[in-house]
């Protein structure tokens, strides 16, 4: 209903014939109403139990509305509707609350998954993220990379410890860069058609210069080839320092 349509109703309250009327028509809008609510939940992936405190929610609202269609409030039908369209909104809100949860949750657990975990494709690559992912290995050597010194720092970094997840303080402190999502995406930024499918992707969780940066070393066949980039990497960065060619 619009809110020219509730201010018509407010008018005409004291007619008990039209109010009556009214009422009735506002019992077929409640109904089409929770009907479309079914309909809308019905198209929702399910995510599972609903929580009691939303539960108990819903039946309060819907409580409410039994009360309020009672005999006896046909003359309050004007402020009815309008509690009505506040009641209903909320419901709405939930419903489209609970999909977006869905797709939130998806997305923040992977900062602090294992980075061979598969997921979604991301454009920039012309191989899937879960096979890209599936090559990712990470180490953290504490070394203060230089554009000088990559060459010889990214041997350090290849014959370190390597491991497929990262702890919750590197993703706190170097974001998006310590996810595979986030690797894989600054891969196009390196300019090089290794990034496009290398066997294997090397990251190093460092610094440049003193402040934090991310070393990544891509191998294809026996060629090694090495970069220094921001935390804040994507497609259209630029690296800080890179290509160099690494000798195992």
């Amino acid at each position: 209903m619009t809110l020219h349509d509730a201010q018509g109703s407010t008018g005409d309250s004291h007619d008990g014939d039209e109010s009556a009327d009214q009422h009735g028509q506002d019992r077929t809008s409640t109904k089409q109403e929770q009907e479309r609510i079914r309909a809308l939940l019905a198209r929702v992936d399910d995510p599972g139990p609903m929580p009691t405190s939303v539960a108990d929610r819903i039946q309060a609202v819907l409580a409410d509305e039994q009360r309020r269609r009672a005999p006896g409030h046909v003359d309050e039908l004007a402020a009815h509707r309008a509690r009505r369209r506040k009641s209903r909104n909320p419901l709405r809100v939930m419903v489209i609350a609970a999909s977006a949860a869905v797709v939130l949750l998806g997305a923040g657990a992977v900062g602090y998954a294992a980075l061979d975990t598969p997921h979604a494709p991301v454009a920039q690559a012309p191989v899937q993220v879960g096979n890209l992912a599936n090559r990712i290995s990470v180490a953290q050597t504490g070394q203060d990379y230089t554009r000088a010194g990559l060459p010889t720092q990214a041997v350090t970094l290849l014959n370190s410890p390597l491991r497929t997840n990262v702890p919750p303080r590197v993703v706190q402190q170097y974001g998006a860069m310590a996810t595979s999502e986030g690797i894989i995406g600054c891969l196009g930024s390196l300019g090089s058609a290794l990034a496009g499918n290398p066997d294997r992707i090397v990251v190093d969780f460092a610094r440049y210069n003193g402040s934090p940066a991310v070393a990544v070393v891509l191998t294809k066949g026996t060629t090694n080839t090495a970069w220094v980039v921001s935390r804040s990497c994507s497609s259209t960065s630029t690296p800080l320092a890179g290509p160099a060619s690494v000798t195992t």
